[in-house]
């Protein structure tokens, strides 16, 4: 019954969502691929998991830890990514991780994008 419910979950996600860490649990981020591997596999963490997804959150509520989730994302979307700015400037994906670890500026819009991204594919759990 728990399994039907994650894999319609993760399901409803698009595809290339589905392997980027999104929860925080027992000391790892988990993929929504990944929590349903442990949910067809009975993992001890799945409880734990499917109650964080039940609160609609992240696991560990600081903010500190969804800034951390949001910029681990980021670097896995970005890093084969140029960017292009005003005035033909161009960012590299080792620029743009850096201005995403720094969190500040431009850096800081990208978390805040992705961590709305976060919230709704959060919410779309049950």
């Amino acid at each position: 019954m728990i399994c039907d419910k994650v894999q319609a979950w993760v399901e409803s996600l698009p595809k290339n969502e589905r392997d980027l860490p999104l929860v925080s649990c027992c000391n790892k981020l988990w993929t929504p691929n990944e929590i349903l591997a442990a949910c067809l596999t009975n993992s001890p963490s799945i409880d734990k998991l499917v109650s964080i997804l039940e609160a609609h959150g992240f696991g560990g509520s600081s903010p500190v830890n969804v800034n951390a989730i949001a910029q681990e994302r980021l670097k896995k979307l970005l890093k084969n990514v140029h960017v292009l700015i005003a005035n033909n400037y161009e960012l590299s994906p080792q620029e743009l991780e850096q201005l995403i670890q720094s969190n500040k500026g431009l850096g800081r819009r990208l978390v805040e994008a992705e961590i709305l991204r976060m919230i709704d594919q959060v919410s779309k759990y049950g």
